[in-house]
């Protein structure tokens, strides 16, 4: 089969495509500023102090070791190339894609070691990549009643991602591709499970992990509000418990900006249980949210999973379960386990921003404080009084104990099928040992009766 060529999406540069010093990617206002002034102090600093920060390499005793040449004139690393990636796992799929854990090829590490991108030496280096079937988006493009969310739902995570510079709690992307059957998105990987997944798992969470969830989620929206980005299908299983066990936010395959009506044509996006009562109720009408109540609908999926953290259960059920949602909903209640012992504070704090009545609701929204986003009803609530803010933005709390590291990608059989290589081929599949790989072999075991008792 001859080689396929890739070619990257416009996009920004991937951070993995420069260096330090000339190269470097410009994401943000806030970057240009900070390397703005790293320009102006190191013009004040002696040439000697300036090669010392430059130069990592540098001893103690000023003996330089020899740095390679750069990649290309421009003094930049060349861009990762889709080719220059294999598959190793497969991490899920859903509607409009799947989710493959890759590693970049050993020959290429070695190459790029050998010029100088010491990050290619040691362990092999992991990210996720997202592959969106084009044919299935022309499918929907011919149809006429998708057509509308066909044509917005394309490009929309790649673009709300290239808008948004690094964060912590937000799994970023780093490069885009296409070949002839797909589109695909490089992104960082968080190499752990779902939010949801340690809640089916874990025993009832006592309040204090509670709380570091709940701050977790809280900042991830805080976060893509300031940048004026909705992302509409907040839930558990979007959130990825990462190896620091700290929460990271990922898809935002519906993510639309405050300001694009055209991206809020369609209303019925995201996951139905968590859709707040301004969607549900216009969903089934194909009418777009009033801006006004844009911003709400993040904030009663974060109520919903506060609910979740505690209760262990949707606080409701599927719509289309109970009948018409525009009538039901309104109507419906909530209510904690029978049995439970709920913190009032926390009761008080779920009960306020889970009020049907928009106007009586708590927490619709975020506000410029001490020049940020803030969402103070969550953060100054008596619930979360003991969370130092700002020490958990910077990720020194202990993550709670439920968080186990998730072993190394290439290590362990695989749950899930890989792809066929016809279906991607401008990636390839690692060679993996035979006990690694997917087949049946659970399939078939016969389980053991317990013993007699007698």
């Amino acid at each position: 089969m001859p080689a396929i060529r890739s070619k990257p999406l416009s996009i920004r540069p991937s951070p993995l495509s420069t260096d330090s010093g000339k190269g470097s990617s410009v994401y943000t206002k806030s970057s240009r500023l900070r390397n703005h002034h790293r320009t102006h102090n190191e013009n004040t600093l002696s040439p000697k102090t300036v090669q010392e920060r430059h130069s990592p390499h540098l001893m103690r005793n000023d003996q330089h070791v020899p740095q390679p040449q750069p990649s290309n004139a421009n003094g930049c690393r060349q861009p990762l190339r889709l080719n220059d990636l294999e598959v190793v796992r497969t991490l899920g799929s859903g509607g409009f894609g799947s989710v493959m854990a890759v590693r970049i090829k050993a020959e290429e590490r070695r190459r790029r070691a050998a010029e100088g991108h010491h990050r290619m030496e040691g362990e092999d280096l992991f990210y996720a990549v997202k592959s969106v079937d084009k044919e299935s988006t022309l499918h929907d493009e011919a149809d006429g009643d998708m057509q509308p969310f066909a044509l917005a739902e394309k490009h929309r995570e790649r673009r709300a991602l290239v808008q948004l510079p690094w964060h912590p709690f937000v799994a970023g992307i780093l490069n885009a591709f296409t070949d002839p059957l797909n589109t695909y998105l490089l992104l960082e990987l968080a190499s752990g499970k779902s939010l949801h997944y340690y809640l089916k798992k874990a025993e009832p969470l006592p309040m204090k992990d509670v709380r570091f969830y709940l701050a977790n989620v809280t900042i991830a929206i805080e976060f893509l509000h300031e940048n004026g980005i909705i992302h509409r299908d907040v839930k558990p299983d979007n959130f990825i418990v990462g190896p620091d066990g700290y929460l990271q936010l990922c898809d935002l395959g519906s993510a639309a900006r405050i300001d694009d009506e055209e991206a809020w044509s369609y209303t019925g996006v995201g996951t139905s249980p968590y859709h707040s009562p301004e969607v549900a109720a216009l969903a089934s009408q194909y009418m777009p949210v009033e801006r006004q109540y844009r911003w709400s609908i993040d904030w009663w999926a974060v109520a919903l999973i506060a609910y979740e953290l505690v209760a262990k259960r949707p606080a409701y059920v599927p719509l289309e379960h109970i009948g018409d949602p525009v009538n039901d909903f309104p109507t419906r209640s909530w209510y904690w386990p029978p049995g439970m012992n709920i913190n009032n504070s926390l009761d008080d704090l779920v009960r306020g921003m889970l009020d049907t009545r928009w106007d009586q609701r708590k927490s619709k929204g975020c506000i410029w404080y001490k020049g940020r986003f803030q969402n103070l009803h969550i953060r100054q609530h008596p619930f979360m009084g003991k969370v130092n803010w700002k020490k958990m933005e910077q990720r020194r709390y202990s993550a709670p104990s439920i968080t186990v590291p998730y072993p190394k990608m290439t290590d362990g059989w695989n749950r899930q099928p890989f792809m066929s290589q016809d279906t991607i081929p401008g990636l390839s599949i690692a060679d993996l040992p035979v006990s690694h790989r997917h087949d049946k072999r659970f399939k078939c075991i016969v389980p053991i009766p317990p013993p007699s008792e007698h």
